[in-house]
């Protein structure tokens, strides 16, 4: 940092070179001051002199604004000047003053950022680490957001890196984007092979709008139970008839393993939550059709059909229940108690 008396002197200076552009309207000459300028803002990153660094961005852009009809070759020069500034050479000064900046200069750096070319989407990512403040975690969202609404390849061409690390970071950065472009990244993100990744993206979906949680369905096989959970908890949040068909044909055509009776109660438990009166006759012939026949699979889908009419909580299955109840095979009386007595003790749905 810098004393008020250096900083007017500094300004000064920067004040003195914009105005050059503005009165030295020869190409030649504009390239040195350009130069020039290029190493002031390098340099003003590596000092934390963001007053200058900003003052250098905001006067290119008004001289750009004066002489963009006047002089041609203007507006190519500073877009150029722009880029440069953007990449990755240009920004490496940030990575070594970073863990030092303070959450009050989150403000004027989001404004910076926000000038800079996308590209500088590239360097900015890997600012991003797990502990910072969030004030300057937000900025740096928010300034990315905003760089790729002017051009997402920068972002999309990051997201097709194998690197799971680097796209884990990124995960964030698409949830905060509008738009379908990003919500189609989301879609392609929920199906990422990690498996932190995929969870992100799944939340994100579901975050811009639970109905899409139709789309991604088929995640309900997902090898993660946590993104499992996550897509029935959506599918139960309330009476839809798109989600009890999904859960009536999925529960019609699988077959659960030993090692998959949770996953088949939770299914069930969801039908339950988001079901109608539709869902009953096929609960009802899951629950008593084959009465006497045994094993772990058949055992599995009746104690699954109970609880989904259990908690449907309507007067049709609350009366399959009682006729299951009086079954005259105490293996289905069984299923049938033991999942009352835990919807008491769990006080209903």
């Amino acid at each position: 940092m810098i004393c008020l008396e250096e900083e007017a002197d500094l300004t000064s200076y920067l004040d003195a070179l914009l105005d050059s552009l503005l009165q030295h309207r020869v190409k030649e000459t504009f390239s040195i001051i350009m130069e020039v300028l290029a190493e002031e803002f390098t340099v003003s990153l590596a000092r934390r002199e963001f007053f200058a660094t900003l003052k250098i961005l905001q006067g290119l852009q008004y001289v750009l604004d004066i002489c963009k009809e006047e002089i041609p070759w203007a507006g190519p020069s500073i877009e150029e000047f722009t880029l440069t500034v953007s990449g990755s050479e240009s920004l490496s000064p940030l990575k070594n003053v970073w863990k030092d900046i303070a959450s009050e200069e989150a403000e004027i750096l989001g404004q910076i950022c926000k000038l800079l070319n996308p590209q500088a989407i590239r360097t900015l990512i890997f600012l991003l680490p797990e502990t910072q403040p969030m004030p300057l975690r937000q900025m740096l969202l928010d300034s990315i957001s905003h760089l790729c609404s002017r051009d997402i390849r920068p972002l999309e061409s990051l997201l097709n890196n194998s690197d799971h690390k680097l796209v884990e970071k990124l995960v964030p950065m698409v949830v905060n984007l509008e738009g379908e472009q990003s919500l189609k990244y989301l879609f392609k993100l929920a199906r990422h092979p990690s498996q932190r990744v995929r969870h992100e993206a799944v939340k994100g979906i579901l975050k811009r709008d639970p109905a899409h949680v139709k789309d991604i369905f088929n995640l309900i096989d997902d090898k993660t139970d946590s993104i499992r959970q996550l897509v029935l908890k959506h599918l139960g949040q309330s009476r839809n008839d798109v989600f009890e068909e999904l859960l009536l044909t999925y529960l019609r055509k699988t077959t659960f393993g030993k090692n998959e009776e949770n996953h088949a109660f939770l299914c069930f438990r969801a039908l339950g939550k988001c079901g109608s009166s539709r869902s009953v006759p096929f609960l009802r012939e899951t629950l008593l059709r084959g009465q006497w026949m045994p094993g772990f699979w058949r055992s599995t889908q009746r104690r699954g059909a109970a609880i989904a009419l259990k908690t449907l909580e309507i007067p049709e299955a609350e009366q399959v229940l009682k006729d299951a109840g009086r079954s005259l095979f105490p293996g289905l009386r069984s299923i049938v108690s033991k999942v009352m007595q835990e919807s008491s003790h769990s006080g209903g749905r």
